[in-house]
């Protein structure tokens, strides 16, 4: 077999660019298709050349390098296998052009997003920070944060989507309908692309300005200067009288007075919102849809099915049977995970909430403050004694799990953990 890198210039030779263009079209890896080249080249130079003469050089060139592929495709090189390989690469090539486009599109549909929007995404799909982290820094509770970043996301999927041709749209066919499954990556590459890299000073100067004895800023010292003394000074604001005090407040004890009598008149609804006693009473009615002992292949299921991308706890000495769905109220059905203690036969059934279920079905269903903020770690649970039933609540970034058993809740809570 010849040498070709040693052989002097053949004609041949002037067709490589083409070749190797051809080769990236039956082959999206720049490396197979080198090689794929290399392997047509060679295969040419075993060839009589009277065989070159039967047709156009280019052409036959092309020619060598489809039996090359189809005997890649498969040892008998049937044509199907070919035919799929083929449409493995067209599918490669158009995801190829899909990503450009989006990173193309995304700077200007984020820029049009609102600032709050902006912030939320930035924080949770650039920064890795859960949305509860994000609600500190944005200033929202939990439940409107998680919320406002779920329409953020949707919002810039929307306005990708919408503007583009009809051969754009067939491309983003391919993106995942999901946007959390593409997005982060996206916005991270635009971050990379968009924004300037930290300057090389900065550094030293934050440093020095961490030192405990590094001098005040003239501005703090500004602030922190005494208000001269006369008549300069601000003035003191005057004083309500007493007595017009005293009439309003009486005023407003008259007033609550009043409406604690007629809140009192009134019956309470019998509705039960409290997703703490819901979960314990609907945990008997979930049956398994998807039977599987592998949490992977349950997170695709919910994925695909439910629509929702959770990661399914693990927890030790317990058998993991499947997931269903239940729901609580009425056209509000969540992934449930189900699970059974072999040693006691005790099945544990696992709601899985989110931050936006709580937000869309607000005034239909509630979490009490104190256990949204008993959960805000993802270290914490929350434990609730309803006699027969225990209910364990805990969190992983957007996720709330209502765990209901009738068995140790206690021992329960020390054997869950997530995979790392």
């Amino acid at each position: 077999m010849p040498d070709l890198s040693a052989s002097p210039p053949t004609p041949l030779l002037r067709h490589l660019d083409s070749l190797y263009t051809f080769a990236q079209i039956l082959t999206p890896d720049p490396g197979q298709a080198a090689d794929l080249v290399l392997e047509t080249y060679r295969r040419a130079a075993e060839r009589s050349p009277s065989e070159r003469l039967l047709t156009d050089e280019k052409a036959w060139l092309f020619q060598l390098m489809q039996e090359c592929c189809r005997e890649r495709a498969g040892e008998d090189g049937s044509e199907v296998e070919a035919e799929a390989g083929g449409a493995s690469a067209l599918r490669e090539v158009r995801l190829r052009l899909c990503r450009q486009y989006v990173d193309r599109a995304l700077p200007v549909a984020f820029a049009t997003l609102p600032h709050e929007h902006r912030l939320l995404l930035t924080l949770c799909d650039v920064e890795n920070l859960s949305c509860v982290e994000a609600s500190v820094v944005v200033g929202l509770d939990a439940v409107t944060a998680c919320a406002r970043l779920e329409e953020a996301r949707r919002t810039l999927s929307r306005i990708l989507r919408n503007p583009v041709s009809s051969a754009e749209r067939r491309l983003l066919y391919l993106l995942p309908e999901e946007p959390s499954e593409w997005m982060p990556a996206a916005l991270q590459r635009m971050i990379a692309a968009e924004l300037a890299p930290l300057p090389p000073t900065l550094p030293p100067a934050v440093a020095a300005a961490l030192e405990p004895d590094a001098a005040p800023s003239e501005a703090s010292t500004r602030d922190a200067a005494p208000v001269a003394r006369g008549g300069s000074g601000p003035r003191r604001p005057r004083r309500r009288p007493l007595r017009g005090f005293l009439t309003g407040l009486a005023i407003i004890v008259f007033t609550g007075l009043v409406g604690y009598g007629v809140t009192a008149l009134i019956p309470e609804p019998e509705t039960d919102f409290n997703i703490i006693t819901l979960s314990a009473r609907h945990a008997d009615e979930v049956r398994p849809s998807f039977r599987t002992a592998s949490p992977e292949q349950a997170e695709r299921y919910v994925r695909d099915r439910l629509g929702r991308r959770i990661t399914i706890p693990n927890i030790d000495q317990v058998l993991f049977l499947g997931v269903g769905s239940g729901a609580i109220i009425p056209g509000a059905e969540v992934p449930v995970l189900l699970f059974e203690d072999p040693a006691t036969g005790e099945r544990i059934t696992v709601f899985t909430y989110s931050y936006a279920f709580l937000e869309r079905n607000r005034g239909r269903v509630q979490l009490e403050r104190d256990i949204l903020l008993q959960i805000e770690s993802d270290d914490r649970f929350d434990l609730h004694d309803l006699g027969e039933r225990k209910v364990l609540v805990w969190r992983n970034r957007d996720d709330i799990f209502v765990a209901v058993t009738s068995g140790d809740a206690d021992l329960l809570r020390s054997r869950i953990h997530f995979p790392s």
